[in-house]
């Protein structure tokens, strides 16, 4: 398949009514705190109410519904392990009714993934995972700290070492963050996976440099901020095969996922959006999910022009849609579009 037919593949898939994409925030409360995390912390767990409104949203799209995928985010998603259950044992009996092919993924800290909540996620088709490492343990615990300021590497990589238990078909990415003074952890790290991981092919590493997701901590921020990470980040995947980076994908045709109209991001407390790093940004509000499945709309102008999205031919707004959605919203605002107080506070 040449680029362009990528392209088109692409972009007709997030045009389809046959796909379905949901990250869920399942909560917003996390018993970490590193420091550079964009997060607040304000809202709790999903409600009844709006489970049964996720529930009635997929049911509503049933009869045309051939491909559904959940992204289980947070905050720390596990600590709503109930809430994460019973809505998968739900949609799956849906799909499995209405022969709609399904999944699961996961983005945790892995502090709460003892091996019998592992084994439980997997016998839901939760089948890939994305846990963050900073490095070996003298870095990590410098920046994945948890709420009460303590240690966090041990308790992550010990529950990572029982997920090999498993005979159960998954992937688990482990995501190592690159800073300006964590190369020779990083280095001691990747040893130390490719030897305890002994080429298992259910366990990959991406490695990247560190991101700001605007977390207000702005000094702690600058002070690990690597500026030039190419070069480095190449250096430490040559001896392994099993590490992907940011750069591996540069040439292709990235299409974020905020910029397909069937890509939802949801939030505990009910509000729809299309990002799940602008989260609270009022340009990235859709509107409310109702309990019936329905989505009380903020805006007709604003969800208009996120669906819109994935028209544009430039791949620099298809990759990363919020930033031109800032100045989209700003139109917004001129034409009196919004009429939500939640929108105009």
């Amino acid at each position: 398949m040449n680029k362009l037919d990528e392209f088109i593949k692409l972009r007709a898939n997030g045009l389809s009514k046959e796909y379905l994409h949901l990250i869920i925030l399942v909560t917003e409360q996390c018993n970490f705190r590193c420091i550079y995390c964009s997060q607040d912390f304000q809202e709790r767990k999903l409600s009844n109410d709006n489970i049964e409104g996720i529930k009635n949203f997929i049911m509503y799209r049933k009869n045309f519904l051939k491909y559904l995928h959940i992204e289980w985010f947070g905050g720390e998603p596990l600590l709503a392990k109930k809430e994460i259950f019973q809505l998968s044992e739900s949609i799956n009996l849906l799909c499995e009714n209405n022969n709609i092919e399904y999944g699961y993924s996961i983005t945790t800290n892995a502090s709460l993934l003892d091996f019998s909540t592992f084994e439980k996620l997997n016998k839901f088709k939760c089948n890939y995972y994305q846990i963050s490492l900073d490095g070996n343990e003298e870095t990590h615990n410098l920046t994945r700290r948890s709420r009460s300021g303590q240690a966090t590497f041990n308790k992550i990589y010990a529950n990572l070492l029982e997920t090999k238990k498993s005979n159960d078909d998954f992937l688990i990415s482990i995501r190592v963050h690159l800073t300006n003074s964590n190369y020779d952890s990083i280095k001691k790290l990747l040893k130390r996976i490719s030897i305890d991981f002994n080429n298992d092919e259910r366990y990959k590493v991406f490695l990247r440099q560190i991101s700001d997701f605007g977390s207000g901590q702005t000094k702690d921020y600058q002070d690990i901020l690597l500026k030039s990470p190419k070069e480095q980040i190449y250096e430490l995947k040559k001896p392994y095969n099993f590490i992907r980076t940011l750069y591996d994908s540069e040439e292709k045709n990235y299409i974020c996922y905020a910029s397909k109209p069937n890509s939802f991001v949801i939030r505990s407390n009910g509000q729809i959006n299309k990002c799940s790093v602008h989260l609270g940004h009022k340009h990235n509000i859709i509107g409310d999910l109702n309990k019936d499945g329905s989505i009380n709309f903020f805006s007709k102008k604003q969800a208009s022009n996120w669906f819109n999205v994935i028209l544009n031919e430039d791949m620099s707004i298809l990759g990363c849609p919020a930033s031109f959605m800032k100045k989209a919203y700003a139109n917004v605002l001129k034409e009196n579009e919004i009429n939500c107080k939640v929108v105009n506070e």
